[in-house]
């Protein structure tokens, strides 16, 4: 079995595959820190998921405690928890460490596996070029795909916007929350706006059709309370 798998170069695969997947890794890595960064830039109307959370918890705190001594603290430990696909970016940021070690492991088992089966020189040479050249590829990939200055950056914008304007605007009182929340609230009635045009779309191809259309009075769409709220302060905000 030994002597298949050394015939059948699996170990080669194995090893060829590892840094395939850890450069996609760190290419969904990146791309999800730049869509980040892009969204620290303008925290007040972005809809990402991150800032919207982060932005929420931050003024919580604040209403709560009656302020805030140290955003940076705060910034940085909501950011050693961000998840990319579940995963904390401790893991992710672990998987080069992992993924050299693997690469070289693998390079030397080959070799020895070749020695002790008695193959040629030539494969021998080729599994210690292994053990060396695919834990550079991987290191390579790391530095290449490096999320130091992203992640720098997102903690630079989101510091500078609390640190400067948020925070002083709230302790003297001009910080405008209807303006702020309006992105929010906007979210929150998307779901409603769909089923009301969903709802008009149905009534007038009932009328087309010359089926019984309902009463003009009845819109076929029940609100609740607090839904009622929130489309009653959306069209307060953009009247006002």
């Amino acid at each position: 079995m030994v002597v298949q798998i050394i015939e059948n170069r699996i170990i080669e695969y194995i090893t060829l595959l590892i840094c395939v997947l850890y450069v996609l890794i760190r290419i969904i890595t990146v791309s999800c820190y730049a869509h980040i960064v892009k969204e620290s830039k303008n925290i007040d109307s972005s809809r990402g998921r991150f800032v919207k959370r982060l932005r929420e918890n931050l003024l919580k705190k604040y209403e709560q405690s009656g302020g805030i001594q140290n955003v940076s603290i705060l910034v940085k430990a909501y950011m050693n928890n961000m998840r990319i696909a579940g995963f904390k970016m401790v893991f992710w940021n672990k998987i080069r460490k992992i993924s050299v070690l693997i690469c070289f492991s693998m390079g030397i088992t080959g070799m020895f596996m070749s020695y002790i089966t008695g193959q040629d020189e030539r494969i021998i040479v080729e599994y210690l070029f292994l053990s060396v050249c695919a834990p550079i590829v991987v290191i390579s990939a790391g530095i290449i795909f490096d999320t130091g200055y992203r992640e720098q950056c997102i903690y630079t914008n989101i510091c500078n916007h609390f640190e400067n304007y948020v925070f002083p605007a709230l302790k003297n009182g001009t910080y405008d929350y209807g303006i702020r929340n309006l992105a929010k609230l906007s979210d929150e009635i998307d779901a409603n706006m769909l089923e009301l045009v969903n709802g008009m779309g149905e009534s007038g191809q009932a009328e087309s059709s010359g089926e019984m259309v309902p009463d003009k009075n009845n819109t076929g769409i029940n609100l609740t309370d607090n839904e009622q709220e929130i489309f009653e302060e959306i069209i307060n905000e953009y009247l006002t």
